[in-house]
Parts: C-alpha cells; structure tokens; sequence
C-alpha cells in the first residue's frame, strides 16, 4: 500500500494520503488518471509535472495557477497576463503553487509581472516591504468572524489572505496572524534579502517588540496578574523571527488610515479574507488602475 496517491484527472485533482479517498475522486470518472507513491515528494514532483492550463474545463477547478513564480488565483486572469508567452501552470493547494514557486525560484518571476515594493536602505541594500492586516467581522461578539493578509505587491509570489483559524476570532489575533504568516513565508523563500514587515497594529507591534521581554520574565503573566492574552501568536512570532532565514528583517509601524498603497492592499485583502467576494476583481481594478 502507497502512502501518497495523486489524482491528476478526477472528480478533485489534487494529493491524497489513503486510498479509499483518491479512489472515491476516480470512481465514475472516464480517462482518470492517478498514480501512488511511497514519497511525498516524489508525489509533489508528479503533480506539478507536465500541469500545463488548458483553461477550466471540469466541474471543480484548480484552486490557483502559478504563472513565472506569480500565484494567480484565477485562470482568466493569469492567462491574460501571460498571453501565451510563459508556461501556466495548475494546483490544486495553495502550498503546492508554493512548492512550484520555490521549484522556480523567487526571483526568477518576471518583472514585467510583478510589481515588488521596496526602497534602498542607508547601507545600499534593497529592502522588500511587506504589509500586513488583520480585519474582524462583529470583533467582540461570539458570532465575530476574523480574516488576516500578507500583502508583498501586486502580483508577487507570497501574497496571502485566509480566514483565522480558532474558536477565538478577534482583530488583535487576526493582526498577529498575519505578522506570523510574513515571517513564515519570508523563511521559506529563504533568499537572503532584506524585509520590512509593516503593520497597523500598535498592539501586535509592542505585543513583539515590548512587552514580550517582561512577559517572558515573569513567566508570560501580565501586569494585572492574568495570562497573557494570544501568548501562542506571540510565541510563534518570537520563534520564526530567531530563525537564520528571518534575520534580516524588521518590524515598522505604519499609521492605520493614511494613504499608503502597500497597508491599503493588505486592508482590502484581509477584509476579503473575512467576506470573500471574488478576489480576482481586485486585481483586474489593479491592473487597469495602473495603465497595463
């Protein structure tokens, strides 16, 4: 018995890890084609092989196409931005386009596609921004539905917006989360670059940045005698921060409703992440916005 078993044509494309569950996505399904593998990346390696989109012809499509190291969570987009020229290719899971991205290279996207934020420090080295967001539907209330983004800029590999996990929905965890997820995105690009992690959050910066210094001595209780409120963030954030991918970069705090481009794209996009209206609307207002 395979460990790994990839359905390439089935009812859901994509990696299982038992039989009966890549059985059911063939059953019923003429031309299936599916394949098992001891190795999970021998199993990857299968998967994103020979994936070239062909458009959505099946029910249930790709999740997202990976485009020259750009994610794209619409074929129609993608397609028209690589106008036949590159190679677009089909996930079904957003940590496998992440796969192929790194497969491909972070660097290696196109420029004419992506669209980094950065500037040049007082060393001369180049510094990539990364905004964060954390949004909260009814924050407070027990029905609160809470969303987080990670904004790199339009069209750049990384960029990310899900829906908090947990019982406990609140901004100030969604805040957090999104901190969590840069750096954790930042170590698997492991690049050497230099990063800005930028936030909005006053709280989730002094949260880091602070108060964790006189938390950690007292045995992570507050001022007030109580535990401290979101330590598994807080903790988390503390401990991909010390990793060698990470150790280039920095936290900065930008002000909330100031119009700054990179704080507004991850706004809107942690708000969709709580009221996911198509997301592929954004960017085509984006892209035309800017005379593509």
């Amino acid at each position: 018995m395979k460990n790994y078993y990839v359905v390439k044509v089935g009812h859901r494309p994509g990696i299982y890890e038992n039989y009966s569950d890549a059985r059911d996505q063939i059953e019923g399904v003429s031309g299936a084609v599916w394949r098992g593998f001891n190795d999970l990346e021998r199993a990857r390696e299968y998967w994103l092989s020979g994936r070239k989109a062909k458009g959505p012809k099946r029910n249930i499509a790709p999740e997202y196409y990976v485009l020259s190291g750009t994610i794209f969570s619409s074929y129609k987009l993608a397609k028209s931005v690589s106008s036949g020229r590159y190679p677009l290719y089909e996930c079904a899971t957003y940590e496998d386009a992440l796969y192929q991205v790194r497969m491909n290279g972070y660097s290696k996207a196109h420029k004419e596609i992506r669209q980094d934020l950065s500037y040049v420090d007082s060393d001369g080295n180049t510094v990539y921004e990364v905004y964060t967001d954390g949004a909260c539907s009814r924050n407070g209330r027990p029905d609160a539905v809470a969303g987080y983004s990670v904004f790199f800029g339009l069209y750049v590999p990384g960029n990310t917006w899900r829906r908090l996990k947990g019982p406990v929905q609140t901004n100030q965890r969604a805040e957090l989360s999104a901190i969590l997820k840069a750096y954790q995105i930042i170590d698997s690009n492991n690049d050497g670059c230099h990063y800005e992690i930028n936030t909005d959050s006053a709280y989730a910066l002094n949260c880091i940045l602070v108060w964790s210094k006189a938390w950690r001595r007292n045995g992570w209780i507050n001022s007030k005698g109580q535990p401290v409120a979101n330590r598994d963030l807080i903790q988390a954030i503390l401990s991909w921060a010390s990793r060698p991918a990470c150790r280039n970069v920095t936290l900065h705090k930008v002000p909330a409703h100031e119009d700054c481009e990179g704080n507004n794209s991850a706004d809107t996009l942690a708000r969709r992440a709580v009221d996911p209206t198509d997301y592929v609307e954004w960017l085509e207002e984006e892209r035309y916005r800017r005379d593509w």
